[in-house]
């Protein structure tokens, strides 16, 4: 998930897998797109974790589980995949997946990345797309990915640069103002920093860091597009948004059309992702 919103309120966890139950379908459809705009970070976090035949795989915030099946795939029939996630509604999208592609070594589970409910010495990897920077306390996670993992285990994850998702931002930006509301630091972007999350690792209990930074273009037709896409796949914009009346809404997202347009470019819309992958062994 690339927009989870954790927080330390005690039923955070309940109210964050409402909201993504909210927008399951629309952040399924947005998928296929966003899927190819991440492979290349996809990729190589799959290659950093080591994964091979009869592994035993956990997936975090796994989302409608378009990675788990790549992973399960790698595993083989000898291997394991859970994918967990707090969102109920995006894990059946991705069991009914599995289902229809005759994937049998997948299991889905809601849980929440940030307090694992599992043994330990479970896994061989554990890897996690963009949602380790939402955690309340990221070091407290990674040590609980820490403890289900085997001795030499991995944990290989992705997680946004300093404004990795500049479109985001700049939407939040606008609604904020709109709002009367002050600039925020954004969650997204706070383990942005390769040294930071170097740091994170370590403290996380975790050895032999490895960082790359990428760019990965990204395209689309023009703002109105980019609007679509924002309305559907960011809780934290729809959150934003709620309590607007139809009008007001009509007039905060005119402004984010707007101001999206300053990434025109001659074949559309056109900006980078920045994202970081790093990986890390449990000894």
């Amino acid at each position: 998930m690339n927009d989870s919103v954790y927080n330390k309120k005690p039923d955070a966890t309940a109210i964050t897998a409402q909201k993504w139950n909210n927008i399951a379908e629309s952040w399924h459809s947005w998928m296929p797109r966003m899927r190819g705009w991440y492979a290349p970070a996809t990729d190589l976090m799959l290659q950093m974790a080591r994964i091979s035949g009869g592994s035993h795989v956990l997936d975090i915030a796994a989302g409608d589980c378009d990675q788990p099946l790549d992973i399960a795939n790698l595993v083989g029939p000898n291997g394991y995949v859970l994918a967990i996630d707090v969102a109920e509604e995006l894990l059946k999208i991705g069991k009914e997946a599995a289902r229809q592609a005759g994937i049998r070594n997948i299991e889905t589970r809601v849980m929440d990345g940030a307090n694992l409910d599992l043994p330990g010495n479970s896994f061989d990897a554990a890897i996690c797309r963009f949602a380790l920077m939402y955690f309340p306390d990221p070091e407290r996670g990674l040590r609980g990915i820490r403890r289900v993992l085997r001795p030499n285990g991995r944990v290989s994850l992705v997680v946004y640069g300093p404004n990795g998702s500049p479109e985001f931002s700049l939407a939040v930006s606008v609604v904020r103002k709109y709002l009367g509301l002050p600039e925020a630091r954004a969650a997204a972007h706070s383990l942005g920093e390769p040294v930071v999350l170097q740091e994170t690792l370590e403290k996380g209990g975790f050895s032999e860091v490895e960082i790359h930074s990428l760019d990965l273009p990204v395209q689309m037709a023009g703002a109105e597009e980019c609007v679509n896409y924002l309305q559907a796949t960011s809780p934290t914009l729809s959150e934003l948004t709620s309590s607007l009346t139809s009008q007001e809404q009509r007039e905060v997202w005119s402004k984010v059309h707007q101001a999206l347009r300053t990434f025109e470019g001659e074949e559309g819309l056109e900006f980078n992702h920045k994202v970081i992958v790093a990986a890390a062994s449990s000894t």
